[in-house]
């Protein structure tokens, strides 16, 4: 019983740790219509703001903070 519940555990930590697929987040990058240019200014504004869950902030703020660089 012990294993089955470290076993759960490892895989609900693993599952919530990973990010949004790249895909995700170009869809949601191409979405925002950020203009050539003004990139940094959209991905630092993204990051510096809390969003509401479920957003298009929201998903893209987890892309960046993942390592996510699709948008340079």
């Amino acid at each position: 019983m012990k294993k089955l519940m470290l076993v759960l555990f490892v895989l609900m930590i693993v599952g919530c740790s990973t990010g949004p697929s790249d895909e995700a987040c170009q869809l949601n990058w191409d979405a925002m219509e950020v203009e050539r240019g003004s990139e940094a200014l959209i991905a630092g504004m993204i990051m510096n703001t809390e969003h509401i869950p479920d957003s298009i902030g929201f998903v893209l703020k987890e892309c960046l903070e993942s390592g996510w660089d699709g948008w340079r």
